[in-house]
């Protein structure tokens, strides 16, 4: 059996869920009105997490294409960050089925010192401990570069844009997002190039001629984390007279709470005192055009790895 485990940040199945999450993210020190808050963003999305039921729905459909089109057998499972399933977790799970190849893959199109590249070196690391090192495992590379993932996200933003009126279309800015990162930029080179390289490649499929780069959820000072945030680029558009703002964010491309709330709600409110219209791309969630590109992309990593072999 091949196994394809999917990593996420964190998947919520229950309002329940919330209390574990944040002490795991704050390592046990985190205050009772932080949870209070937390519990109060995910409430006020009305649905269940939406991370975690695109995430499982993402793991089936990839399963089912790789099923007809290789003719062996797969499973997927699920490695979160900060709640279990762990990637320790899923690990465990692949072995006790039997699995006998190991593919992973990071459900955003970067790279990233603090995301995918941490879970890859943790599945090396469990399977070091398990003394598991037979298993053949293939990290899926990045898929921002992905003619069919390029396709798919610029027919979203072309869809945002012609959504504006026709009588501000023209002067519409276009902000591109991500959620930020600790650090300076220098540590995260890697991360900002394939982010700037999507973004432009984005700028072209559309008849806009300039664009910004931002982030969103930075964490509190004196830490140091990418800049600009995504408000203050909308309030300096709004200074400049600017008509309207489309908001695209490439990160997180599977709709969250967190995004849904600084996109949707906050920045959408800023746009709209400022006086400009305000449109956000569509998030592909587990959308039928993505699941293709998503699989052509694992797919053809997974034939090449193959015959390398």
């Amino acid at each position: 059996m091949n196994a394809i485990i999917l990593f996420s940040y964190a998947n919520l199945h229950s309002i329940d869920d919330i209390e574990p999450f944040y002490h795991h993210i704050f390592h046990g020190n985190v205050k009772e009105d932080s949870v209070a808050r937390g519990r109060h963003m995910y409430e006020s999305v009305g649905t269940c997490d939406p991370l975690a039921s695109n995430t499982r729905r993402i793991g089936e459909a990839l399963v089912r294409r790789l099923k007809a089109s290789t003719g062996e057998p797969w499973a997927f499972y699920i490695g979160n960050k900060h709640i279990a399933p762990f990637i320790s977790d899923a690990i465990q799970a692949c072995l006790k089925d039997g699995a006998k190849r190991i593919v992973t893959l990071g459900l955003t199109p970067f790279a990233s010192r603090t995301g995918t590249e941490v879970y890859e070196r943790e599945v090396v690391q469990v399977l070091e401990e398990q003394g598991d090192l037979h298993i053949p495992v293939k990290h899926i590379p990045p898929f921002y570069s992905n003619e069919m993932v390029v396709d798919v996200l610029s027919k979203r933003l072309n869809d945002a844009i012609n959504w504006l009126p026709e009588s501000v279309r023209d002067q519409a800015e276009v902000i591109f997002t991500a959620h930020s990162m600790p650090g300076r930029p220098e540590a995260h080179q890697v991360f900002i190039d394939q982010y700037t390289r999507l973004a432009q490649r984005l700028i072209e499929t559309t008849e806009m001629s300039s664009y910004h780069l931002a982030y969103r959820s930075q964490g509190a000072h004196p830490q140091i984390w990418l800049e600009p945030n995504v408000l203050d680029v909308i309030k300096r558009i709004g200074e400049n007279n600017g008509q309207a703002v489309v908001i695209c964010e490439l990160l997180s491309v599977i709709a969250n709470a967190e995004a849904i709330r600084e996109l949707g709600e906050d920045s959408k409110h800023l746009a709209n005192q400022l006086g400009m219209d305000f449109v956000q791309t569509e998030y592909l969630n587990d959308s039928d055009d993505f699941m293709q590109a998503l699989f052509h992309h694992v797919f053809h990593e997974v034939s090449r790895d193959k015959r390398a072999l």
